[in-house]
């Protein structure tokens, strides 16, 4: 079994899902918006380009928590993934016929009325690419990048102590740490018979293997990850400047 992704799981559980709830709401609000604009003919691409997004974004979630899936990952990690990949891509790609279909009905109405007034047709107006190679590329750049930072800055630095079963002796701990006691060193002072334990057999020397050091390891694990934070923030800051591209390619006309 592979290990977890993140460090803390429950607490990526409970913080992603606060996190669907909000795409949730976002998406409420662009079908509240949506039905409010498209019977009119307004914002056709800027509607049209959300709603593709959302069901690119969908789709990219929904892979990434199968491949959690598939690489035995915890409930709290996988799930959250699924489930909102899921909701993204389904609302998006069911309601993205109406959306065209609502605005292909405005400009049927635009150009009756405007038959009826003897009047010029308007041509029907066509979005061009609302979904281009560039956006696509910047939203999965973009949600690639930001979870490899969160998931490489974030973590509980507690899980990091060396195992007791690991832990070194003083000696070999002394490139790490050294301990004093009264200003002797305490390797030297248990060498020399000087630190004994009570006993019910009464007072008995501490053996040098008898003393073990435990660290926190997570300023090397830190440390260590750096590197991939910084190729990490270099996607996010690439896939975010992809997606102001795309984005303005998407609503420009055709």
């Amino acid at each position: 079994m592979a290990g977890p992704w993140f460090d803390d799981p429950n607490a990526f559980g409970a913080w992603s899902g606060a996190l669907l709830g909000g795409l949730g709401g976002l998406l409420g609000i662009l079908g509240g918006v949506t039905g409010w604009l498209a019977p009119k003919g307004i914002g056709r691409r800027v509607i049209l380009s959300l709603w593709w997004a959302s069901c690119a974004l969908g789709g990219a979630l929904a892979v990434y928590g199968f491949a959690a899936l598939a690489s035995a990952q915890p409930f709290a990690i996988w799930y959250p993934f699924v489930l909102g990949g899921g909701i993204l891509g389904v609302l998006g790609g069911s309601l993205l016929p109406l959306v065209h279909r609502r605005y292909r009905e405005a400009d049927e109405r635009r150009a009756a009325a405007a038959e009826l007034r003897g009047g010029a047709v308007p041509s029907v107006r066509t979005m061009g690419r609302p979904l281009t190679p560039l956006l696509l590329i910047g939203i999965l750049m973009t949600i690639y990048g930001a979870i490899g930072v969160s998931q490489r800055l974030g973590g509980n630095p507690d899980i990091w102590w060396t195992p007791m079963a690991m832990a070194p002796t003083l000696a070999k701990s002394s490139d790490r740490a050294v301990v004093f006691v009264s200003g002797d060193l305490l390797e030297r002072a248990v060498e020399a018979g000087k630190i004994q334990r009570l006993t019910d057999a009464g007072p008995v020397p501490v053996r040098p293997d008898e003393i073990r050091v435990r660290f926190n390891n997570w300023d090397r694990v830190r440390a260590e990850r750096l590197p991939l934070v910084a190729l990490n923030a270099a996607l996010l800051g690439m896939g975010l400047a992809l997606l102001g591209v795309g984005t303005r390619q998407a609503m420009a006309p055709a």
